[in-house]
């Protein structure tokens, strides 16, 4: 019987005096790895896929792959919450509270509108369906952009810059949904256009801005490590998806979230964020 070679293969190994691991193994197209240090994040390198053989080795052959480790400098506590929940009203303004975790009256415990969906939809069954959502901010400051994170750290374990942006904020995000007609289309987001693009989309936001003097005195900033997905599965149920981290200090644009330190209690499994 010949080896199962679609079986993931793993080595793990500390480096030498010299800073050097060797390791060997097999795989019939794909390879990765991953660096650790303590006080660092950990660093990961993707490889080019194998194409094909020639002469008895896989082509690229000889590859030079480079990881950069990033120094752990001031991870902190927030409000950490992969969303998945039901929109309760179609054709209304339905605020969520990013503190509470809940959406506002009357559907929920929440507060403050921190971000306000309206989706509607036409549902003749899951392969006929359009749905558009909208998401707004209770605020003329509040906003969300894309962050577009430094590509040299996109597959280590902390991609974000530290900080927020201070400006560039816009006021909305829209989406479009559908079959047979669309599968995904973003206006506020050009170049994306299919699902898996959705998913990877991440973003900044500010929310709860006071302004003075024309000044900002107050704001609250955060990311979403994932972007808004929307899923309709019958003409009663709309959800949106979303990864979100909010810092609680007014001002502060730290983006260095501290896995220790979330600030939502007793989540569920698949409730957890598990990246700084």
């Amino acid at each position: 019987m010949e080896p199962d070679t679609r079986k993931p293969l793993s080595t793990y190994g500390q480096t030498d005096d010299e800073g050097l691991y060797s390791a060997e193994g097999g795989s019939d197209s794909d390879m990765a790895g991953e660096i650790m240090k303590a006080g660092y994040y950990n660093g990961g390198f993707p490889f080019q896929p194998f194409r094909e053989a020639k002469e008895g080795r896989w082509q690229p052959w000889n590859q030079t792959n480079v990881a950069l480790m990033r120094k752990i400098e001031n991870p902190i506590p927030m409000y950490a919450r992969i969303l998945n929940v039901k929109v309760p009203a179609q054709g209304k303004a339905c605020g969520y509270d990013l503190k509470e975790g809940d959406w506002v009256s009357p559907w929920g415990k929440g507060l403050v509108p921190d971000l306000v969906f309206t989706v509607k939809y036409d549902y003749t069954n899951f392969n006929h369906y359009d749905l558009s959502m909208k998401l707004g901010f209770s605020n003329p400051l509040d906003g969300i952009q894309p962050a577009n994170p430094p590509e040299e750290y996109a597959h280590g374990e902390f991609i974000w810059h530290r900080q927020a942006p201070e400006s560039g904020y816009l006021p909305s995000f829209e989406q479009e949904k559908g079959l047979p007609s669309k599968l995904y289309q973003i206006p506020s987001a050009p170049g994306i256009r299919h699902l898996e693009d959705v998913g990877k989309l991440k973003c900044y936001f500010r929310v709860r801005t006071v302004e003075k003097d024309g000044r900002i005195v107050s704001a609250l900033y955060g990311k979403l490590a994932a972007g808004f997905e929307m899923g309709i599965s019958s003409q009663r149920e709309v959800k949106v998806v979303l990864n979100y981290y909010l810092n609680p200090t007014p001002l502060d644009r730290n983006m260095e979230f501290d896995l220790k330190q979330n600030l939502f209690k007793n989540l569920k499994f698949d409730e957890q964020s598990r990246k700084p």
